[in-house]
């Protein structure tokens, strides 16, 4: 091929499978340990729980490692030196023994606090794609990189009560996802919240929510399992570079998608709010509020705030495509330093976080806080030189 297809500057094929443990457990899981706690009986008049010893975790003898399979099969390719060149990854990693304990199956009026167990099996699939282009003409010089990385996971086996419905289940979502109610509109006025399922203390100005299990109330049943999650099943990047003579400028894009981040927006006085949730808020007549009354709190089933149970009006698309690195530089003559013996000199400037396209507004893209408690990116601003002697 090397000699009789000139158009291929490389071709490599790549496999691999592996297997690898993970032993980061908490330790000593497979012993009866006991330790001093003063919630035992109370001896005597006084009500004054006496010391003793309480049980602590149940222990679990058959605890072992974690154990993670990964295969991955790949393709390197150039062509045209280097007008076109790819490489392309499909991977798969299996993670079984997974520890985890079975909360949702054995119920808490046994009293026991649970060991983990090597009950999880979890699926991971992906595939990596990345394509790049070098040209070289005269004094003028680019090269473009573009990348884009695809990976789901999918919880294939985890305890989980026997009875629970379908659409709470953890098995076969992907590792992370929460129960949200799912919110159909706001009550604009009380013949609305007369004729349709509330949750208690509903009141006009509040969230409507799905009656998922059509029993004609609002309730925890509702609540159902959502495959969005704060960990981005899509990220791509652009690198771009171009050079003319002693004059080169280097660009830096990153970007995540299929990633969503849940917000609790809320009133209370001694906490900062954003202006667009205060301003949009509903408020007494309102028609057409953006919003609806705004919780003081996070939910709390003795509040009644309806509006603080965590539902998908609150969870932001987080999708984003932001301007990382930006840079533009210029390396001085070798002609004029030599005359004063320096080897090399680059003046440059660059920024950093120059700008970000995102549909969230309320705080930074890849925020991961439902309270933006999130130091948001910096534009950064640098000039300087390099110098060789």
């Amino acid at each position: 091929m090397k000699n009789n297809v000139k158009f291929i500057d490389n071709l490599k094929l790549r496999a691999s499978v592996g297997k690898i443990g993970n032993d980061a457990i908490p330790a000593f899981q497979y012993y009866r340990l006991y330790a001093l706690g003063n919630s035992g009986m109370s001896f005597g008049q006084s009500p004054i729980a006496t010391n003793g010893l309480e049980a602590g975790v149940s222990p679990n003898s058959n605890i072992t490692w974690e154990v993670a399979k990964t295969s991955n099969i790949g393709i390197d390719a150039s062509f045209w030196h280097g007008l076109l060149g790819f490489t392309v990854d499909m991977f798969k990693q299996t993670r079984s023994d997974i520890l985890a304990k079975r909360n949702l199956a054995i119920p808490e009026y046994t009293g026991l606090i649970l060991p983990n167990e090597n009950i999880g099996v979890v699926v991971n699939k992906g595939i990596e794609l990345e394509l790049t282009h070098t040209k070289v003409l005269g004094d003028v010089s680019w090269r473009v990189a573009g990348n884009v990385s695809y990976s789901h996971n999918n919880v294939v086996s985890i305890s989980e009560s026997k009875d629970i419905v379908e659409w709470k289940k953890q098995e076969g979502h992907v590792l992370g996802a929460t129960q949200y109610y799912h919110a159909i509109g706001i009550f604009r006025t009380q013949a609305e919240v007369v004729a349709a399922p509330i949750y208690p203390g509903t009141i006009v100005g509040d969230l409507q929510y799905q009656d998922k299990d059509d029993d004609g109330k609002i309730t925890a049943n509702d609540m159902y399992t959502m495959d969005k999650t704060n960990t981005p099943e899509i990220v791509f990047g652009l690198n771009f570079s171009v050079n003319y003579k002693s004059l080169s400028l280097w660009a830096n894009f990153a970007g995540a998608t299929r990633v969503w981040q849940y917000y609790h927006m809320n009133a209370r006085i001694v906490v900062n709010q954003l202006q667009d949730v205060i301003v949009n808020r509903y408020t007494p007549g309102s028609t057409d509020s953006k919003y609806p009354i705004l919780p003081t709190v996070e939910f709390n089933p003795s509040s009644a705030e309806v509006d603080g149970l965590v539902s998908d009006f609150w969870l932001k698309d987080a999708t984003y495509a932001r301007l990382k690195t930006l840079q533009l530089s210029y390396n001085l003559p070798q002609n004029l330093l030599s005359k004063v013996k320096i080897q090399s000199m680059k003046i440059f400037v660059n920024g950093q976080n120059l700008f970000t396209i995102d549909n969230v507004k309320w705080a930074d893209p890849e925020n991961t806080s439902n309270r933006s408690a999130y130091y948001p990116q910096s534009k950064i601003f640098n000039l300087g030189i390099n110098l060789t002697f």
